[in-house]
């Protein structure tokens, strides 16, 4: 799986990459370590008795490089997607856009792909 920096992750079950604070902890991808992208500096969400990342970590002794075969995406809610959402149209929302949003939210589909939900405004034009 290919991760971008800002990628929200977690280790896989059964996952150590040589230390034992890891297990259950969230953090995000700062940086990569080789040319490959084999390797994610990883800034968890606590502190795991870690490193910087190479000045990549914004807090120290959170950071710790990790095969990126152990890593996966953190699962998004409905709430934090609906969130970064209405943060993003700049406007007020309406009632159907929010529900157009979760009906797509629920069956799965891509965040990105569901915030192009029409207004009301425009969908009523369109009638």
């Amino acid at each position: 799986m290919k991760f971008n920096i800002g990628d929200r992750v977690r280790l896989k079950k059964g996952k150590k990459a040589g230390n034992e604070r890891l297990s259950g902890i969230s953090g995000v991808v700062r940086c990569f370590c080789d040319e490959n992208n084999q390797q994610a500096g990883v800034e968890f969400d606590v502190d795991i008795d870690g490193h910087g990342l190479n000045s990549s970590a914004i807090h120290p002794h959170r950071g710790w490089f990790c095969r990126v075969v152990d890593l996966e995406l953190e699962p998004v809610s409905f709430e934090m997607a609906w969130h970064c959402y209405r943060d993003q149209l700049g406007r007020t929302y309406s009632q159907r856009e929010q529900a157009a949003f979760q009906a797509g939210f629920e069956a799965g589909r891509n965040p990105q792909e569901i915030c192009h939900v029409p207004s009301d405004t425009q969908a009523d034009d369109a009638r």
